[in-house]
This record gives C-alpha cells, sequence and structure tokens, in this order.
C-alpha cells in the first residue's frame, strides 16, 4: 500500500514531515507544502554553513545550532505537542541542523523505500514485535528508492555545495 501511493506521487510521512514542510492529507493522500516561516530558517541554514552570516566564514554545524537558539527561533517541537523535547524551548541541537543539510527533499525530490527489513538470523532469540518483524533494517541501493516531487525550498546545486563541505 505505502509503495503505491509513493508511485501514485503522494508522500507517507505521517504527522512528522521534514522541517520546512506541512502535510496536507485527505483520505488515503498526502502531500508536502512549504511552511514559509520554517523554509526561511531552512535557508539561512544553508547559507550559513556555505556561506557564514555575513561577517564570518561558514559556520560549523555546532555554530549553526547555537546561532538559531541565540535567535529563539522555534523548533518543530516547540510548535506540535506530539514531538517529545529533551530541551527548552527555542534550544537547537546540532543534530536537526544535520539533518536539514543531508536532507535531500528541500530540492524537490522525497523518497520512498530508501532501507528495508533483511532477516539476520536471531529469529529464536529475539521477541517479535507487533509491526516491526524480524530482522533488521538495512539499506537499499539509490536505485530501488521511489522519488516522489515535492515543492523545493533550496535548488540541488546548493545541496551539492553542502555535500561536498561535508
Amino acid at each position: 500500500g505505502k509503495r503505491g501511493k509513493a508511485k501514485s506521487g503522494f508522500v507517507i510521512v505521517g504527522s512528522r514531515p521534514p522541517y520546512g514542510y506541512q502535510s496536507l492529507s485527505e483520505p488515503h493522500k498526502t502531500w508536502l507544502v512549504i511552511d514559509e516561516e520554517e523554509a526561511k530558517v531552512v535557508k539561512m541554514v544553508y547559507d550559513w554553513f556555505l556561506i557564514g552570516n555575513g561577517d564570518e566564514k561558514p559556520l560549523s554545524i555546532r555554530a549553526i545550532a547555537l546561532k538559531l537558539t541565540e535567535l529563539g527561533i522555534p523548533t518543530r517541537g516547540d510548535k506540535v505537542k506530539h514531538v517529545a523535547k529533551k530541551f527548552g524551548h527555542g534550544v537547537w541541537q546540532a543534530a536537526m541542523v544535520t539533518h536539514i543539510l543531508k536532507n535531500e527533499t528541500y530540492t524537490g525530490i522525497w523518497h520512498f523505500g530508501k532501507t528495508k527489513m533483511v532477516n539476520n538470523g536471531k529469529e529464536s532469540t529475539r521477541k517479535l514485535k507487533p509491526k516491526c518483524g524480524l530482522g533488521k533494517q538495512t539499506a537499499r541501493s539509490k536505485d530501488e528508492w521511489i522519488s516522489v516531487p515535492v515543492p523545493a525550498i533550496i535548488d540541488l546545486n546548493t545541496f551539492i555545495l553542502a555535500q561536498n563541505r561535508f
């Protein structure tokens, strides 16, 4: 069912679309639309990572997280109740900044099926969990992914420059 939805051009994000997007849904159909306020933050993160904030060289991931925290920009967890927050209001973590910088969705392509369950040979020792199955998650090759077009927040060249900086 999920693969079919992705092949039909719909995203499967549940209640957690990537930062910078909101999900719009109808029964059995979900699209990503740009959240303009969050998209500005995504663009700032890329600018700071690649160019800097005007008077400095490009910022580190940790420096970007500190700057976002200093500016009091709310995180996704500050805006919605179903996201657990370990730290205070407006506190950004380097991991979230890294996630923004490595997420290809911002270029206008969302991918489905990046991982798959494989048998790890431990069926006799593992307890079966509902909806989890047995085995472990492993990455699929990129040619197996299903690409779904979404609105772009940054251009592909900016994304490639950021990946090269990593």
